[in-house]
């Protein structure tokens, strides 16, 4: 899978949870543009800590984003 990909995934699973951009990214602990950079498509390799914060957040297995996440 492709980063734009993992913005996709990103962005479904947001909406799906009824969060905003910056209501997620403020629940993960990052920054909003980085989170908006992320979803966009913008950001190749997140940081596994990172992963692990939106896949808990959003109620999904590390797994399903971490593969997604891989360029």
């Amino acid at each position: 899978m492709t980063i734009k990909t993992l913005g996709k995934q990103l962005k479904q699973l947001r909406e799906k949870a009824g969060l905003s951009r910056n209501a997620l990214a403020a629940q993960a602990g990052i920054d909003p543009t980085y989170y908006g950079r992320l979803e966009d498509g913008k950001i190749a390799n997140p940081s596994f800590n990172v992963v692990i914060s939106l896949a808990n957040i959003l109620q999904v297995s590390i797994d399903s984003l971490a593969k997604s996440a891989k360029p």
